[in-house]
């Protein structure tokens, strides 16, 4: 079960990346991950959403992982590196990793890199969705016209 072609990182540095930042964890969608423990093997990232345990309760981020054998295992972004030992992800974002943690970089260098990247996501993702949306319209309108 390999996913979307990607650069292999350390999932806690990805975590620390990622944060509880929504556009963030988005880009493990697709990707490959590997758990900590060899009998899991690799999974994939099916999805990325808010969650929340109740009311009252602070909504957090949830990560679905499909193993070959284990079938699907939803994660707390907040301990999901403690289940993983890496993860793949687009190279675009190992750059920005790079930049914001391997290298020199003061507090506010980091985050106005990390502030202009989640809004290029964040832009992407919007984009995405109004396609999506833009397609399902021109279908029910073809649909339409071809029942009359």
């Amino acid at each position: 079960m390999s996913g979307k072609p990607g650069t292999w990182i350390e999932s806690g540095l990805f975590s620390r990346y990622a944060e509880e930042d929504l556009d963030r964890w988005r880009v493990l969608i697709g990707g490959s991950v590997e758990h900590v423990d060899r009998r899991w093997g690799i999974g994939r990232v099916e999805a990325v959403r808010w969650a929340t345990s109740g009311h009252g309760v602070a909504p957090y981020v949830r990560v679905r992982v499909r193993y070959p054998d284990h079938g699907a295992v939803i994660y707390r972004a907040a301990s999901f590196h403690v289940h993983h030992r890496s993860v793949t992800i687009p190279e675009t974002v190992r750059g920005v990793i790079r930049a914001c943690y391997e290298s020199p970089c003061t507090e506010e260098r980091r985050e106005e890199l990390l502030r202009r990247h989640t809004r290029g996501l964040r832009e992407a993702e919007d984009r995405r969705r109004l396609e999506h949306a833009d397609r399902l319209r021109r279908r029910a309108i073809e649909r339409k016209e071809a029942g009359d």
